[in-house]
């Protein structure tokens, strides 16, 4: 073997190593964008999430407000109270409408990274909505009513769930306890799959 083959092949080797190498580099850095845009969905995915929730719990916060803006029923005054109270939260029910259906596509969007079990994340919150929803209908059934008791427990209960009313809301079992049990879950799941 020559002095010319010998550098020949040695060239050839390292040409070889150096082409396994860039591509080693370049498989390994392949890698690692891939790990970056996981990582960057996830954690946009969980912001929107988060901000989605919390939009939502500020819905049910303003539906729930005990006292009416005078934009609110302005141009009510021919309204029976009745009346009043069906418009005023028709439409406070529609800003959670809004809420809840802009959550509920971001829902979608996790279950399609984290997989079909992560929507169980928001059941405690639309066990929570769905409460509310159906005690503002039974409220409003009582009120229609001529002869309602309005001190009985029934009636009562409604109006705590209804209406925000401090002391109410800090007993265990209340509406607001269990709502910010739901969140809290909703907060802490989404919070381990920023990791």
């Amino acid at each position: 073997m020559t002095t010319t083959d010998f550098f020949t092949n040695t060239k050839e080797i390292i040409v070889t190593l150096s082409a396994l190498v860039g591509i080693f580099i370049a498989y390994k850095g392949l890698e690692k964008w891939k790990q970056e845009l996981v990582g960057k969905t996830n954690f946009d995915t969980a912001k929107s999430l988060l901000k989605a929730t919390y939009k939502t719990r500020k819905a049910i916060h303003t539906l729930r407000r005990n006292w009416i803006l005078r934009e609110e029923y302005n141009y009510m005054e021919d309204l029976s109270e009745v009346e009043k109270f069906k418009e005023v939260f028709s439409k406070r029910l529609q800003v959670l409408d809004d809420a809840s259906q802009e959550l509920e596509a971001m829902i979608v969007e996790g279950q399609a990274l984290w997989g079909k079990e992560f929507e169980k994340t928001f059941s405690a919150l639309n066990v929570v909505i769905d409460k509310l929803r159906l005690s503002i209908d039974q409220y409003i059934v009582l009120l229609e009513e001529p002869n309602t008791d309005k001190e009985s427990v029934e009636f009562l209960e409604l109006k705590a769930t209804i209406f925000h009313v401090a002391i109410l809301d800090q007993a265990h079992e209340s509406f607001a306890h269990n709502l910010y049990l739901a969140i809290k879950h909703i907060e802490d799941e989404i919070r381990k799959r920023l990791k």
